[in-house]
C-alpha cells in the first residue's frame, strides 16, 4: 500500500540520504589521508581495514533488507530500523575520527573495527530507507523522480561537506601546509559531520509527490546548495577553492573550454 504525503514529506525523505553522502565522502576522500598521512598507519594496512569493512558490508546489506522485509510493527517495516540506527551511527562515526594514541597494530585493529561498525550501523538506516521508495509509490515515473531526488541530496551532502572541510576545518596554515595534515581539523570535522548526519537522518522519513514537482523540488534545492557553496567561498576569498567547487559540482564540464569541445 502506498503512502500519501506532500512536499515536506518527500523532501525530508531525500534529506535522509545526506548522512550516507557525508559518510561516503569521508571514507573515499579523507579517511586514507588521515590514518596514513596524519596518524602514520601504513597505506596497505589502511587498505586492508577498509577492504574488510566492505566485505562485511556486502553481507550485512542483504541481511538488513531481509530483516526489514519481515519486520512488523506499528511504525511499519522500515522505520524501526532507521530510528534505532541513528544513535549508533553517531557514536561510531565520531569515534572513527578520534582514535586513541596507540601502536601500529592497535591502530589497525581500531580502524578495522570502527570502519565495520560505521558501515554496519549505517546499513540499517540506508537499506530500509532505500526500500521505502517501493512503498511510497508503485508508479515508475514517480519512483524514478524520487530516486533521483534522493541521490541528489546524498551527492550534494558529500560535496558540500568536502568544501567545508577543506575551507573551514583543514585550511592551509603556517603550522600545517597542506592543511589536510592538521589532526585537530579532523576532530572538528568528526563533531560537525556527526551532528549533520544525526539531524538529517532524524528527518529522513517517507513521502510522495507527483514526479514533476519532485524534479522541480530537486532543482530548487540544488540551486540553493550551489548558492550556499558560492557564498562560503566568497567569504573565504579563495579563487582556487571556487574552481575546485565548480569541478566537484559540475563535473568535468567545470574546466571545459569552447576550443576543446567537439560538435556532434
Amino acid at each position: 500500500m502506498t503512502q500519501k504525503v506532500g512536499l515536506g514529506g518527500i523532501v525530508s525523505y531525500g534529506i535522509g540520504s545526506i548522512a550516507y553522502g557525508i559518510k561516503d565522502n569521508g571514507f573515499s576522500t579523507f579517511l586514507m589521508i588521515y590514518f596514513n598521512q596524519v596518524l602514520g598507519l601504513p597505506a596497505y594496512l589502511v587498505g586492508i581495514a577498509l577492504l574488510i569493512a566492505m566485505l562485511v558490508d556486502a553481507v550485512s546489506d542483504p541481511w538488513a533488507g531481509y530483516l526489514s522485509d519481515r519486520c512488523t510493527s506499528r511504525l511499519g517495516r522500515r522505520h524501526p530500523f532507521m530510528y534505532a540506527s541513528i544513535v549508533p551511527i553517531a557514536i561510531t562515526y565520531y569515534l572513527l575520527w578520534t582514535p586513541p594514541e596507540a601502536n601500529e597494530f592497535i591502530l589497525f585493529l581500531y580502524l578495522t573495527f570502527m570502519s565495520v561498525a560505521v558501515r554496519l550501523t549505517l546499513t540499517f538506516f540506508e537499506v530500509p530507507n532505500s526500500a521505502l521508495i517501493g512503498e511510497i509509490s508503485h508508479d515508475y515515473d514517480k519512483r524514478t523522480a524520487i530516486t533521483g531526488l534522493r541521490l541528489m541530496f546524498g551527492w550534494l551532502g558529500g560535496v558540500i561537506m568536502a568544501v567545508v572541510v577543506y575551507q573551514v576545518f583543514l585550511p592551509d596554515s603556517v603550522d600545517y601546509d597542506p592543511g589536510i595534515l592538521n589532526p585537530d581539523g579532523y576532530t572538528q570535522y568528526a563533531f560537525w559531520a556527526t551532528l549533520v548526519m544525526v539531524l538529517t537522518m532524524a528527518t529522513g522519513r517517507s513521502g510522495e509527490l507527483p514526479a514533476g514537482r519532485t524534479i522541480l523540488a530537486g532543482v530548487a534545492v540544488g540551486q540553493l546548495c550551489g548558492a550556499a557553496v558560492s557564498v562560503m567561498i566568497m567569504i573565504f576569498g579563495e579563487s582556487n577553492a571556487a574552481r575546485s567547487a565548480l569541478s566537484w559540482t559540475l563535473g568535468s564540464f567545470a574546466g571545459l573550454r569552447w576550443g576543446s569541445t567537439i560538435t556532434l
